[in-house]
Parts: structure tokens; C-alpha cells; sequence
């Protein structure tokens, strides 16, 4: 069974149409000064901790808070003022208060967007950036909890799939960059803050009360390639 529950208020459709309008309005000014500041061009990677709730009407995930821990791996292309950033990642994670295993697969698509660059006479070391983005999380739940029926074989190691949600969400936050020197092209290192709203959710196998909530996390990672 696959059901779908749009979750797009009202806030989040203000927040979404503002920062595209303030990334279009700040591009379309600066276009001369960009055209003239190079590419970025290379792949980066990442570790983040996200604290998330998941809701659900089955009694043993009920109010789980969640502590995910994950790597990612990604592209990064953009200039001095914006980069556009795609991450995919994978991972395992469980509460204190589930003690089973819970999968996800999550990819992201954010876009950076560097205000300084328009008042600064010259290059720092450090920048700080807004960013936003869309990303989509692939959740599968495995265990015995709805098989309270039948006689749980604890010899086999593999537990039960019991279902999935996906979700998509809305994320906005701050990043702190700072710039590698002497390096040829460029490496930079960044952590970031960010919290996210969830847009659409769909569930197969599990209720229909099952979603992700609202979500806070913290990242740090590196990028690097070629800047021309």
C-alpha cells in the first residue's frame, strides 16, 4: 500500500518563494562581477548529525527521537556569489527506545549563497554563506513489532522489513567556509546549521500516521577541485 500526504503550509511556501526570490534578484545585479570571478568546479564529502522525530500510531516507534549519524559524498559547482551542491548518503542509525534497525538513504540538492562577496575589495580566508535546499530521505523500518502473533525466530539474524516512509523536505541554515591557502585550485573546509520542514510525505506497508517531522542538524565536511 502507498499513500502520499502533502505537507506544504502555508510558512514553508513563504520561506521557499523568498529565497529564490532573494538568489534571482541578487544574481541578476551582480551578473558583470560574476562572469568575471571563475568556476568552481570538484567533489566534496561530508559527516552530519541530524535530530529528527519520527510520529507513528505503532506503539513501539510512537514519539521516536531519532540521533542519525551519516557520511555523504557530493558535487559542487557554482562561483564566488552561489554553488549549487548534491549529496547523497547512507546510512544505519536507532533510538534508546527502538531497538531495532532502522535504514536510510537520504540525497540532498542545496544551494549556497555567499552575501559579502558584494561588498568585499578582496579575497578572505573565511566566508559565511545562507543556503538552501531540497532533499529526499528513504527510510526503512525492520523488526518484529508487528508480529507479535507469531513465535519470533531470534536464530536468524536478519529481522522483518516492516515498511518505509519517504519524505521530502525543505532545509535552510548558515555555513561558515573557510579557505585552504596555498592551494592551486581550491580546497575548502565548512561546517553548517541547518533545519528542515518536510513537504511530501509517502509511506508503503506502514500507517498512514508514520512521518519524519521536523529536523535540526549540524555538518562539517570538506570540498575540493578546480576553480578557473
Amino acid at each position: 500500500m502507498i499513500n502520499a500526504d502533502y505537507m506544504l503550509s502555508r510558512p514553508v511556501k513563504v520561506i521557499l518563494i523568498s529565497w529564490m526570490c532573494l538568489v534571482s534578484i541578487c544574481l541578476n545585479k551582480a551578473e558583470a562581477q560574476i562572469q568575471n570571478t571563475g568556476i568552481y568546479l570538484g567533489v566534496e564529502c561530508t559527516y552530519g548529525v541530524r535530530l529528527l522525530r519520527i510520529s507513528s500510531d505503532i506503539p513501539e516507534i510512537g514519539q521516536l527521537s531519532v540521533t542519525e549519524e551519516s557520511g555523504s559524498l557530493g558535487a559542487v559547482y557554482g562561483n564566488e556569489f552561489i554553488r549549487a551542491k548534491l549529496r547523497m548518503g547512507l546510512s544505519d542509525y536507532a533510538a534508546a527506545s527502538y531497538a531495532r534497525t532502522v535504514k536510510l538513504f537520504r540525497s540532498e540538492g542545496q544551494v549556497n549563497f555567499y552575501p559579502f562577496q558584494y561588498i568585499r575589495t578582496h579575497q578572505q580566508i573565511i566566508d559565511v554563506y545562507l543556503l538552501g535546499g531540497v532533499s529526499l530521505d528513504v527510510v526503512k523500518f525492520y523488526g518484529h513489532d508487528q508480529h507479535n502473533n507469531t513465535r519470533v525466530n531470534y536464530s536468524n539474524p536478519d529481522e522483518p522489513y516492516l515498511g518505509k516512509v519517504t519524505q521530502y523536505s525543505a532545509s535552510l541554515g548558515l555555513g561558515v567556509e573557510y579557505h585552504v591557502p596555498y592551494i592551486s585550485n581550491f580546497m575548502h573546509l565548512f561546517t553548517e546549521i541547518k533545519f528542515g520542514y518536510p513537504l511530501l510525505v509517502s509511506f508503503r506497508e506502514l500507517s498512514s500516521d508514520t512521518s519524519l517531522g521536523k529536523f535540526s542538524g549540524i555538518t562539517i565536511g570538506a570540498s575540493f577541485g578546480i576553480h578557473h
